[in-house]
């Protein structure tokens, strides 16, 4: 209780004891009144629980707005207890005032002494009620304008104090609420990216409880509930926050040693009910670096690894040589709906391309070549379709180069037959020939040794000499007449010889031909080619022995020359003998030595013609040959007609080109 108080309670009291003819009752009435003991109760018991309050706001267990609630209804209650004892109190100064009527003369100064306490504790009250408004107001400026005067101004300064105490705790507390609400807002905001974001983010706490998920992860768990309820039947979403991290597991120690041990990004790959999942955990720190959870983002891959596996098969297909097989475009979107429709193409392309080879290129196997690549390709398959195409372009006119050549060796082997026969009828015509002038060269040699033996006998027929010159005369004659034949056949072989030397010369110039077209035939006209070869050997042979022959022939006509020069020698001797007989015997020595002369002229003519009929039996061989040659020529050239005759290269008016079969 205030001292002031007690004091003047003091006095009163003193005054009362001595006043006369104070009345027991009003004393005691007085003494008894609860009302201010009352209000000094309350005002002690006030300042303990704020002193109380303020120690469990310091010490954090009690929170600032607490203290104040508290405070501000111990305030709000002390007020209404005071107004309740004034109001007492007035009652009994009435009731005093009238026992004080009895004795007016000795309780006036008691009067007196409880009117000034009344005003004290009024006055105060007023202060504790302007103090108690204004804390409930929250003008806590106003409170520091309040005097405290009267008995109870120990109390007002200890409300005072208290309520200066207040509005500091009240400051206090309302920077925290603005720290704590923008901490909020903070937070309210990263909750609404991470909810409004695409990427899939659970949050666990330092324990591996899941305590948050965004909707995305939670709309892409919703999406495979069913199927992860096969292998996991307790796995719902709605339950999931609060449950532990290592739930889609199937070794959930190693999942939380990994968990606890995780200081940087870790990312893995799970499969569940056929699912995969790429997870990527990030360990969250405090400022102080203790470990507070970890973030894991959750990707579905299950549509991408299956594409992944779709698109191995077909490249395997692929590399196998199966281009018809082709990529799902139903449920993908994005990247693999792209890579699926350009995989698709990829392969549309490639087996389109290597049908249309295929075709053409079973085509020319059967011997067609009139088929081509119409469509438009791009890249190395365009280059593709350009060297099919020209392929058959170029086979194309190979085939119709070896139908003409084949044409023209035909035709050519038909001439070399037609020649051959001619060939064949001269050298008959020729061996003939040497067969007569063989049989004539052996005459001419029985009348040169008979010519001899005469001129032998000449000297022991002189009686006889007219009678021989006349003979001889005639015989010379007849030798100039036989010479005369045989120069003129002797002429005529060497013009045969020519015409086989020029024979010889087109079979070579032909054999020539028939190499260059066999060359240009290829692996088909190697068989050609050997015998092209083989007749212009025979050919350059048949020349060689056709010069021989030509140089034998010449000689023998010069010599032949010589010999009919002699025979007219002899005539012109003859006649001389005719003329002078005398003469014969010196004469004879002559003839008789130029009969010598000219039988061995003869033999070596006659031994000319031998060879002459020899080469010619050759030239008739070869000509044989040369003739087997041709006509294996021309069945040559009708296999090679036959074989190319199985092309189809379609000519200009739309007909295949086949040539006519010799």
């Amino acid at each position: 209780m205030n001292a002031k108080l007690s004091v003047k309670f003091i006095l009163l009291v003193l005054v009362t004891l001595f006043a006369v003819g104070l009345p027991t009752l009003a004393l005691l009435q007085l003494e008894q009144s609860p009302s201010a003991s009352v209000s000094g109760q309350k005002l002690e018991e006030l300042a303990l629980t704020s002193q109380l309050i303020s120690s469990r706001v310091e010490s954090g267990t009690l929170s600032i707005s607490e203290g104040f609630l508290q405070q501000k209804a111990m305030l709000q209650n002390l007020v209404s207890d005071q107004t309740i004892a004034q109001s007492s109190l007035n009652d009994q100064y009435f009731d005093g005032g009238s026992i004080a009527i009895w004795a007016a003369a000795a309780g006036f100064l008691a009067v007196l002494l409880i009117v000034l306490i009344a005003v004290s504790i009024k006055t105060s009250s007023a202060q504790l009620s302007t103090i108690a408004l204004a804390i409930s107001a929250n003008r806590f400026e106003d409170v520091a304008k309040v005097r405290s005067e009267g008995e109870l101004d120990g109390v007002v300064r200890a409300l005072k104090t208290a309520a200066i105490e207040l509005a500091d705790k009240q400051q206090q507390l309302s920077d925290d609420s603005a720290v704590s609400q923008r901490s909020s807002l903070e937070s309210l905001r990263i909750a609404q990216a991470l909810n409004v974001t695409s990427t899939n983010v659970m949050i666990a706490d330092e324990n591996r409880t899941i305590v948050y998920m965004n909707r995305s992860v939670e709309k892409m768990l919703r999406t495979v509930e069913s199927e992860l309820q096969k292998v996991l039947p307790q796995f719902k979403v709605d339950s999931i926050v609060g449950s532990k991290m290592d739930i889609f597991h199937k070794n959930p120690k190693h999942q939380a040693d990994l968990l606890a041990a995780l200081e940087a990004r870790h990312q893995t790959q799970i499969q569940v009910a056929g699912m995969f999942f790429r997870l990527t955990a990030n360990p969250m720190f405090a400022e102080d670096g203790t470990r507070i959870g970890t973030v894991v983002e959750w990707l579905d891959r299950t549509a991408e690894v299956l594409s992944e596996k779709e698109i191995s098969e077909i490249v395997s297909q692929a590399a196998a040589g199966n281009f018809t097989v082709r990529a799902k475009e139903d449920n993908k979107k994005d990247f693999m709906l792209f890579m699926s429709k350009s995989l698709n193409e990829l392969m549309s392309t490639a087996d389109h391309g290597l049908a249309d080879v295929s075709r053409v290129l079973m085509a020319m196997s059967e011997g067609d070549l009139t088929q081509r690549i119409t469509e438009d390709y791009q890249g190395q398959f365009d280059n593709l379709k350009r060297f099919c195409n020209e392929t058959c372009e170029n086979l194309t006119d190979m085939i119709r180069d070896i139908q003409e050549a084949a044409e023209t060796i035909n035709h050519a082997a038909s001439e070399i037959a037609h020649g051959n026969a001619d060939l064949s009828s001269r050298t008959e015509s020729q061996a003939s020939s040497l067969e007569e002038t063989a049989s004539s060269m052996d005459q001419m040699t029985g009348h040169v040794r008979q010519t001899s033996e005469n001129a032998r006998s000449a000297s022991s027929l002189a009686n006889d000499a007219a009678k021989v010159a006349l003979q001889g005369g005639d015989q010379v004659k007849q030798v100039v007449v036989t010479m005369s034949s045989i120069n003129e056949a002797s002429r005529e072989i060497a013009d045969i010889i020519s015409i086989i030397d020029g024979i010889a010369f087109q079979t070579n110039i032909l054999a020539l031909n028939a190499a260059v077209e066999a060359a240009r035939a290829g692996e088909q006209g190697r068989g050609f080619a050997v015998v092209a070869s083989e007749v212009r050997t025979l050919a350059q042979r048949s020349a060689n022995a056709a010069k021989d022959i030509k140089e034998l022939i010449s000689d023998s006509v010069s010599k032949v020359e010589e010999g009919n020069r002699l025979v007219n020698q002899s005539g012109q001797i003859m006649e001389q003998i005719e003329e002078a007989i005398k003469r014969v015997n010196e004469l004879m020595s002559q003839v008789a030595s130029a009969s010598t002369e000219q039988a061995t002229g003869l033999d070596e003519i006659n031994q000319a013609v031998v060879k002459m009929d020899e080469m010619t039996q050759q030239n008739a061989a070869l000509v044989e040959e040369a003739a087997a040659s041709a006509d294996s020529m021309r069945s040559q050239a009708s296999i090679l007609q036959q074989n190319v005759q199985r092309f189809n290269i379609n000519g200009r008016d739309g007909e295949p080109l086949m040539l006519p079969r010799a």
